[in-house]
């Protein structure tokens, strides 16, 4: 009997030391400027994500614990994201990147940034035309586009970008990388007074147009 518990318990001692650690994960999520924004834990290397959902998308519900609704088939499933999210989501991780590559800090979305980045998109794509200066009256430059939006930041910087036939993910990495090789563009993004962002994408077709709204001192 004591050979045999022994035996287990060496067994145990050694399924225990030969598992793997499995790295533990968790996600702060707040809400800001009407945009939900879950950020994870860093990992071992000091990388962490962030996603950023407009508010108006999120769907809250409250339970009480032991409410007889709460179900395993209750748990919210993946959400399904658009192309512009994925879009956005991509551009925005890659903008980070580069910035913390050069000791920058992140930049966070901002709700007017993002209203006014989607809306130059969506307004290029419509009139048929790519430029920052817009040929509609109250919305020539970056900054009138911006308080339009509802905010007043001290500076505003913006990048403009089209493409055809990509997918959302393919289209944001050619997006930053085309960026990146382009001094005045570059420049923008890893801009220190640069806080906040906005990006917006529109598509029709196979044509991408992309807008990125760039604030400081919001």
């Amino acid at each position: 009997m004591n050979c045999l518990k022994i035996r287990l318990f060496s067994l145990l001692c050694l399924l225990t030391m030969s598992a793997p650690t499995l790295a533990e994960v968790t996600y702060k999520v707040t809400f800001e400027n009407g945009m939900m924004k879950v950020t994870s834990s860093p990992d071992a290397n000091g990388n962490y994500e962030v996603y950023t959902v407009p508010s108006s998308q999120v769907r809250l519900q409250t339970y009480k614990v032991g409410d007889s609704r709460v179900t395993p088939a209750d748990t919210a499933p993946s959400p399904t994201l658009t192309e512009a999210q994925i879009f956005e989501a991509e551009v925005l991780r890659l903008t980070n990147e580069n910035r913390r590559r050069r000791g920058l800090e992140d930049v966070a979305v901002h709700g007017s940034l993002q209203q006014a980045a989607e809306g130059h998109s969506q307004e290029m794509l419509k009139l048929g035309y790519f430029s920052h200066t817009s040929p509609v009256k109250g919305r020539s430059q970056p900054g009138d586009r911006v308080r339009l939006a509802g905010a007043d930041p001290l500076m505003v910087s913006e990048n403009i970008f089209q493409c055809t036939g990509h997918d959302p993910t393919g289209a944001a990495k050619l997006t930053v990388q085309e960026w990146m090789d382009s001094p005045g563009h570059r420049q923008n993004i890893l801009d220190p007074q640069a806080t906040h962002v906005g990006i917006g994408y529109a598509k029709e077709g196979r044509i991408i147009v992309v807008t990125q709204v760039f604030g400081g001192g919001l």
